[in-house]
């Protein structure tokens, strides 16, 4: 049978507490949250996620946390949302256009939309029923390439339903 010194059992005990303390989660494990707008800092954009991070904390006795980065501090829109597939950014407000590079579906919610009647705002008309045909012309072939795609094609299936 080994014999083992009294240091052998004082390093294994150690490794082993260690090795538990390390495997058993606590309820003091804080995750910082990391949210990423190119806008500047005052924006309500940007002013939302220090809003919802300050909501956060409040909730959760300050274990969780959100730091917003605004201004392109992390770069630019299409090296954001680069960080953000790769899980360095958790939450990202973008432009929904440069989203559709990754995920062609994403291009529906970008496209233009047609409006059955005239639209006025602020006694502006958005569009009437002159420009309709051309800007529909125009759009045709942007509407059968989203609807070659089939998740984009579900997608606008679903909005007409909602029409």
């Amino acid at each position: 049978m080994p014999v083992y010194s009294r240091a052998d059992l004082s390093r294994t005990v150690a490794l082993v507490v260690a090795l538990f303390s390390t495997a058993v989660p606590t309820g003091a494990v804080a995750r910082e949250f990391r949210a990423a707008d190119t806008q500047s800092e005052d924006y309500p954009t940007v002013q939302a996620p220090y809003y919802m991070g300050s909501l956060i904390a409040e909730q959760s006795g300050g274990r969780l946390q959100i730091r917003v980065f605004h201004s392109h501090q992390l770069g630019e829109e299409k090296e954001t949302i680069e960080q953000t597939r790769a899980g360095a950014i958790d939450l990202n407000r973008t432009n929904v256009a440069l989203i559709g590079s990754f995920v062609l579906a994403m291009n529906v919610l970008a496209m233009p939309f047609l409006f059955r009647e005239r639209a006025n705002t602020a006694g502006v008309t958005v569009v009437s029923d002159f420009d309709r045909k051309p800007f529909e012309d125009a759009m045709a072939g942007i509407y059968a390439k989203a609807q070659a795609d089939p998740a984009a094609s579900a997608l606008i299936e679903q909005i007409r339903k909602v029409e």
